[in-house]
C-alpha cells in the first residue's frame, strides 16, 4: 500500500487501514515485496463484511466477480521454512509395524507387497508446539487417524495402542491429550 487511508479487500467484504503507521504495525501483516496476511483479511480486527446490497452493487460494477476471480491463476513465488525429518526413524516405524495403524489396527494395501501408512509426531514438530523428531514421539498411523489425531478428534491412551513395539514418551501423550486433543475441532 503506498497511499493511506487503503482498502484491503477480498470478494466477501474489505478492511480499512487509516495510515502506514498502523500499516506497518499490525502484527497481522507480514511485509516483504507484497502483504501477505496469513489467515487472510477475514480474520484481522476491523474487517467489514460486504452487505447483500454491496455486494450486488460490486457486481453490477464490476469492481468485484466470481467470473473473474475463478478465471484468473495466479502464481506467487513463495519461500518456507522446512522441518527436515529424519527419515530413517520414519522407516524404523513404519517398518517396526508392518504399516499397521496403531489406533485402529489397519493395513491398507496398495498391491501384492506393498502397504501403506504414515508416521504421526504425536507432539506436532512446527510451531508452536516444537515437537523432536524422535522414536518416542512417532507412531504409525493409517491416514484417516492420523487427520483425527491432528484435528483433536482421538485421545491417545496407552492403553489404547496396538502392538506397541517401542516405548512412547508418557511427556508427549499428556501435551497432545492436554493441548491438542479437543482444541482443534
Amino acid at each position: 500500500m503506498e497511499r493511506f487511508p487503503g482498502i484491503l479487500f477480498d470478494l466477501d467484504g474489505y478492511l480499512k487501514v487509516n495510515s502506514q503507521a498502523e500499516y506497518e504495525q499490525n502484527p497481522k501483516f507480514r511485509l516483504t515485496k507484497a502483504l501477505t496476511i496469513r489467515e487472510g483479511i477475514k480474520n484481522v480486527p476491523g474487517y467489514i463484511r460486504f452487505t447483500d446490497e454491496q455486494r450486488n452493487i460490486a457486481l453490477i460494477e464490476n469492481i468485484i466477480s466470481d467470473e473473474v476471480a475463478e478465471e484468473q491463476t495466479v502464481r506467487k513465488l513463495r519461500q518456507s521454512e522446512l522441518i527436515v525429518r529424519n527419515r530413517q526413524f520414519v522407516k524404523k516405524i513404519k517398518n517396526r509395524y508392518l504399516n499397521c495403524c496403531q489406533l485402529c489396527n489397519t493395513q491398507l494395501k496398495i498391491n501384492n507387497n506393498l502397504f501403506y501408512s504414515e508416521v504421526h509426531h504425536i507432539i506436532p514438530l512446527g510451531s508452536p508446539h516444537n515437537g523432536k523428531d524422535k522414536l518416542s514421539n512417532m507412531i504409525c498411523v493409517c491416514p484417516n487417524c492420523h487427520v483425527l489425531l491432528d484435528l483433536g478428534a482421538i485421545k491417545l491412551e496407552t492403553a489404547g495402542i496396538f502392538k506397541l513395539k517401542h516405548k512412547i514418551s508418557e511427556e508427549s501423550l499428556n501435551y497432545h491429550n492436554s493441548i491438542i486433543y479437543g482444541s482443534i475441532l
